[in-house]
């Protein structure tokens, strides 16, 4: 038995994968192989590219059926792997038989991940983000450049761990952020249009709290999506406001399902749209 995805040659795969996030481990190096391929699937099989064999963020690419290897440091005891399609060419990828193994810990190697992931940190340098989440990425960095200064196994083991959560935390703060930007951007234009009716003074007064919040980082995920909704909402009660007759259309959110669809329980409910449904006997 093994994985595998295939479509009608000279279809290429779509992207895709499969993962599975591994806690408890030890730090240190680790090795994963699987029996792989990724191929063209007229006669005779050809390699192709699009296959990729992954541990956290080193990936190995697949070709030809056989044996492929990657390499991965984990610093904070979790290591996610998998297999995953990207940009193929191929028509069939399988997997199968992953195997992993601990190589050991060496300190100059863990410290060296270390390094390599406090210099990624410093991207989030000029990122809009939350305050607080910001304040402990850089809490976080000066931990990790006083461990590498002067190197133990606890010390490297504690400054990874906690930049890496730090991390984790600035991205997810970050894509909210951006998502709030979005929102700002896409309501401008609506608040010039939208000048001369009896609403746009309450729709500039959110407008403008939404542009103050970002700036200064006082909101959590959940306040970011908050913000969002209210931000459209002011937009939509603006629009109301104007005289009659008017298309209304606009009050309708996601009114074509071009946004998407979320999961309820295992079915698929357009967003922004709520559904009841009865199941027959």
């Amino acid at each position: 038995r093994y994985v595998e995805k295939w479509t009608n040659y000279p279809n290429a795969l779509a992207d895709g994968s499969i993962s599975q996030t591994i806690t408890g481990l030890p730090n240190g190096e680790y090795k994963m192989t699987v029996v792989a391929h990724s191929v063209n699937h007229p006669d005779p099989l050809a390699p192709a590219e699009g296959g990729y064999l992954f541990a956290g963020s080193e990936e190995t690419a697949v070709g030809e059926d056989g044996e492929y290897t990657v390499e991965a440091i984990v610093l904070n005891h979790t290591l996610t792997i998998g297999f995953k399609i990207r940009n193929a060419t191929a028509n069939w990828v399988t997997v199968d038989n992953f195997q992993l193994y601990y190589v050991g810990y060496t300190l100059d190697v863990v410290t060296e991940a270390l390094q390599q992931q406090m210099d990624a940190a410093y991207g989030y340098t000029d990122v809009f983000m939350e305050k607080s989440v910001s304040d402990e990425l850089w809490t976080a960095v000066k931990e990790a450049e006083n461990a590498i200064a002067s190197p133990t196994e606890e010390t490297v083991n504690k400054a990874a761990d906690r930049l890496l959560n730090a991390m984790n935390a600035a991205q997810a703060s970050i894509e909210s952020y951006n998502r709030l930007d979005a929102a700002i951007a896409e309501a401008e234009p609506a608040l010039t249009e939208a000048a001369n009716l009896p609403g746009h003074e309450e729709f500039n007064r959110v407008f403008e709290e939404m542009i103050s919040a970002f700036n200064e980082g006082n909101l959590d995920e959940e306040g970011i999506e908050a913000a969002i909704r209210r931000l459209k909402e002011a937009e939509i009660i603006c629009y109301l406001s104007q005289e009659a007759p008017f298309d209304a259309t606009f009050a309708i959110l996601n009114p074509g399902f071009e946004e998407g669809s979320r999961s309820v329980e295992g079915i698929n409910i357009p967003t922004s749209w709520q559904m009841t449904h009865t199941l027959k006997e």
